[in-house]
């Protein structure tokens, strides 16, 4: 609803796209800080087993928002170069400033579903749980499901957490390929601001 209300009714006079742009920015931006502010507050392991269905805001739509994320970001610069428009502040920033909190938005809600599937009901007592195994005695937080989700994100790979889960590995080969679509559309977007401002 903040978004909409952004991408509506902000004062300035930019075109219907560049205003769902700022709508959907305004929405994601607000959608992270509450998000990462409850993560930081649940830092024990019951607290995240307390909160884990509740954050996991996405349920079953994490795969769909993740790939309209991707799919706005895209949009975004297609629009930029068919558009031609360069020069000027907003025409620069506004499709960077997408794409960055589209990523993070992409990454914070794999993050989340992670959470959700480690720390949630499961039909046996296994010892990895939810399909991932981490390194080290102590049970994991918020914000070491956030640095499995950000190492797949940036370098496509798992590091030192193991996948056991066939599910899961498809859910994190999903993620890996919004990943190679988001650095695919970084690199245009650059590429093509960048040739715009020196033309």
């Amino acid at each position: 609803m903040v978004g909409l209300g952004v991408g509506l009714f902000a004062p300035v006079p930019w075109d219907g796209a560049t205003r769902a742009a700022l709508g959907w920015d305004a929405g994601v931006a607000l959608f992270l800080v509450l998000t990462l502010s409850r993560m930081a507050r649940a830092r024990s392991a019951e607290a995240i087993r307390r909160r884990a269905a509740a954050l996991d805001q996405a349920g079953g739509w994490v795969m769909p928002l993740s790939v309209v994320a991707a799919a706005a970001s895209v949009a975004v610069v297609l629009a930029e170069a068919v558009g031609g428009r360069h020069g000027s502040v907003e025409t620069v920033t506004a499709p960077l400033l997408t794409v960055a909190l589209s990523w993070a938005f992409v990454h914070v809600i794999f993050a989340l579903h992670y959470a959700h599937g480690f720390y949630g009901p499961t039909d046996d007592d296994r010892a990895e749980r939810g399909g991932l195994i981490f390194p080290g005695e102590d049970e994991p937080d918020y914000w070491d499901f956030l640095h499995f989700a950000l190492i797949i994100g940036v370098a496509n790979q798992t590091a030192d957490i193991q996948i056991s889960d066939r599910r899961l590995r498809q859910v994190s080969t999903l993620q890996s390929l919004i990943a190679f679509v988001f650095n695919t559309v970084i690199l245009a977007l650059t590429v093509n601001l960048a040739a715009g401002l020196l033309g």
